[in-house]
């Protein structure tokens, strides 16, 4: 932009550039304002994440299920569960690696779990998931464990979950 206050030509990669931010930072202010229900109640967690499938599948098909009895009335969990499925689905769009989004929300015996599928090849340098290992830090600071992996040479998998049984968590009755 300086070169055109100089009276010069803009490059055209300095355009490309500033429009890839920008289209950047608009799918993160859209993903600011999505109305959060967790911040109400945290059983909205389920919905939270129905609406972020739908939101995402304006970009990329993005499925959502609930396998078993899989909720909670903590409000912590419920927010570390969604913080964790906002930011994963959300660096999966901005890699623009994946053409297909799976979440899944689940009760396995004792345990609280979400995993994130998507069909980006892996690559080790490059994790769609987690590229700066922050989410890895806040599941961690939630009590969630947290594995990331490839299914295949085409697929790769993050699940975050808590071990219930201890009451840690408040199920509903």
């Amino acid at each position: 932009m300086r070169a055109n206050q100089r009276g010069g030509q803009v490059d055209l990669k300095d355009l490309t550039r500033i429009s890839e931010h920008l289209d950047t930072a608009i799918e993160q202010t859209h993903a600011l304002i999505q109305p959060h229900e967790l911040s109400v109640r945290p059983a909205g967690l389920v919905r939270a994440l129905e609406d972020l499938a739908r939101f995402s599948s304006a970009r990329i098909p993005c499925e959502f299920r609930v396998e078993g009895e899989a909720s909670t009335n903590d409000p912590q969990l419920a927010q570390a569960f969604y913080r964790v499925a906002r930011e994963s689905v959300q660096n999966i769009l901005q890699d623009k690696k994946a053409t297909r989004i799976e979440i899944v929300f689940l009760r396995r015996e004792s345990s609280l779990v979400l995993r994130i599928n998507c069909d980006r090849p892996p690559n080790a340098n490059h994790p769609a998931f987690d590229g700066d290992g922050l989410l890895k830090r806040l599941a961690g600071a939630a009590g969630l464990d947290w594995s990331m992996g490839a299914d295949s040479d085409r697929e790769m998998t993050l699940q975050v979950s808590v071990d219930i049984s201890n009451n840690n968590t408040k199920l509903p009755a």
